[in-house]
């Protein structure tokens, strides 16, 4: 009787460790996206959202990547102290919509769920949800295990047959072949929550120049709108009512507006008896009073219009739907974090060099690192006494940063320089060459800076092999956030003839 005793303990240790390894395994190889390698941080969000205290969430956002970009729950917290969240992610169908509402409500008890109708259209006819099955993997592999989980990914393979439901549980089953593309990354969940932004993910590109609304022409043409969505559409409305939570629907400026489809969507949303708010219409767009291109709310906002958007969204739930603000230490704590976040990549807009030089020393160096290279040719051309006053901008502004640049301004001597508080705060002019590792962010990165990269014959400055200086440049500044383990601004210095003054030309930082 021992021995079995023995044996069958024996049998269960080994399940246990065996277990755990599967368990580990999955973890791995399960795709991440989080706020270092995607616009639309997806695994961030939900497993940022778990860590929250059970029923502090007043307000719930739900929706696609437009909703991540576009609705910013600080924004909300800070101007009407609405506790918010923005549990959107990219391709976000109303199907998965439903199974997240369902189970944001096992922890939370919002008094009002706004909800995206992007979905509700036609936009991946040949998917069976509305979206590609990687998206909703994306958006169903990070819940955790429950009853709500069980159920989706049991209508999941009910709707479509080629999936499995044991590839939910054991996700190794569907991306065993990640081994060759795992990076550091995929070994540590630092990163994701390093960005506490509840949900929310910024872009910085301009909008458009002008935006045209939406004119409703034709007012008797429908479109069929795809049957799952509305099924799920109604599936949330009724969830909203069980639970006593008043459903907003919104539509984001920019997203796609037909007739038939406006329409279509007029009779499921009159039916329902919703607050809609479409900001594709003149009307509800002036409201925001966005200022293109650079606070453009348009399709995927960018951080400007992503603010205007949200204060305007806040005054509603405040004023039409009686959300009392309130203080949490959850967003009081975040606080810091978005205006660090605002304050670093306020700094694209700014294109004269002693305002540029001048934001960039207020930066907190605990949050970014600053490189800049220069090859000595940027006031090469220049009479004495304009290179002594374009030289004087660039002195003072670097001596706040505790780094003496009379030398750099010298014609012909080349010289680079790294600030950051990581351990680290490098300058290098000897060499014109600054190579180091572990330099910035949670995890290893390669920075290496030229004055004159000699096998590319300009001046670089590359962290991880990615070379982000234009060419041509003869100065050229980087600003790396170290928090979303980003480059937010790569600024080109240049000598203006026209206003005799330095001027500052930003490029986009190429796509991850």
């Amino acid at each position: 009787m021992k021995k079995v005793i023995i044996r069958w303990i024996k049998i269960a240790v080994f399940m246990t460790i065996l277990i755990f390894i599967l368990m580990r395994i999955n973890t791995i190889l399960e795709p991440t996206y989080d706020y270092h390698n995607s616009e639309w941080p997806g695994t961030s969000t939900f497993k940022e959202f778990y860590k929250l205290d059970q029923d502090s969430v007043d307000v719930l956002f739900l929706g696609a990547s437009v909703v991540t970009n576009g609705i910013a729950p600080q924004v909300i917290y800070d101007e009407y102290g609405i506790r918010s969240y923005n549990l959107s992610s990219e391709q976000q169908s109303l199907f998965v919509s439903y199974y997240w509402l369902k189970e944001a409500l096992r922890t939370q008890s919002p008094k009002v769920v706004v909800l995206d109708t992007l979905f509700l259209e036609p936009l991946h006819e040949d998917e069976l949800f509305n979206m590609t099955e990687g998206m909703l993997r994306i958006a169903i592999d990070p819940m955790k295990m429950s009853s709500v989980k069980r159920e989706a990914v049991k209508e999941i393979c009910k709707i479509d047959e080629s999936q499995s439901e044991l590839s939910y549980y054991f996700t190794n089953i569907r991306f065993h072949d990640r081994w060759e593309q795992l990076t550091s990354s995929d070994f540590s969940e630092g990163i994701m929550y390093l960005a506490p932004l509840k949900g929310y993910y910024g872009l910085t590109s301009k909008g458009p120049d002008e935006y045209e609304c939406y004119v409703q022409g034709d007012t008797e043409v429908r479109a069929e709108l795809p049957e799952l969505m509305v099924e799920y559409l109604w599936k949330i409305k009724e969830l909203c009512d069980e639970n006593d939570i008043e459903l907003v629907l919104m539509t984001i400026p920019g997203e796609f507006m037909y007739d038939s489809v406006y329409n279509s969507m007029m009779d499921e949303i009159n039916e329902m008896g919703v607050g809609y708010y479409n900001f594709t219409l003149q009307e509800n767009y002036d409201k925001l009073e966005c200022e293109l291109p650079w606070e453009s709310p348009i399709y995927h906002a960018n951080i400007w219009g992503a603010e205007k958007l949200s204060s305007y969204m806040g005054k509603v739930l405040s004023e039409d739907y009686g959300i009392e603000g309130t203080s949490d230490s959850q967003w009081d704590n975040s606080e810091e974090f978005y205006q660090d976040f605002m304050q670093v990549r306020n700094t694209i807009r700014i294109k004269k060099a002693d305002k540029y030089l001048k934001a960039i020393n207020e930066l907190p160096l605990n949050d970014v690192t600053i490189c800049f290279a220069s090859d000595g040719k940027l006031l090469d051309d220049l009479e004495e006494s304009d290179r002594v006053s374009a030289a004087e901008t660039v002195i003072d502004a670097f001596g706040n940063l505790g780094f003496d640049a009379e030398e750099l301004m010298q014609n012909g001597t080349e010289m680079v320089a790294v600030f950051s508080d990581k351990g680290k705060n490098i300058t290098m002019s000897d060499e014109g060459q600054i190579e180091t590792d572990d330099l910035i962010g949670i995890w290893d990165e390669d920075l290496y800076a030229w004055a004159t990269n000699e096998s590319k014959g300009k001046i670089s400055i590359a962290i991880n092999s990615v070379d982000y200086v234009p060419n041509n440049a003869d100065f050229c500044m980087i600003i790396y956030d170290n928090n979303t383990q980003r480059v937010v601004d790569i600024a080109e210095m240049y000598y203006d003839d026209n206003s005799n003054s330095l001027k500052i030309s930003h490029t986009e930082p190429p796509a991850e």
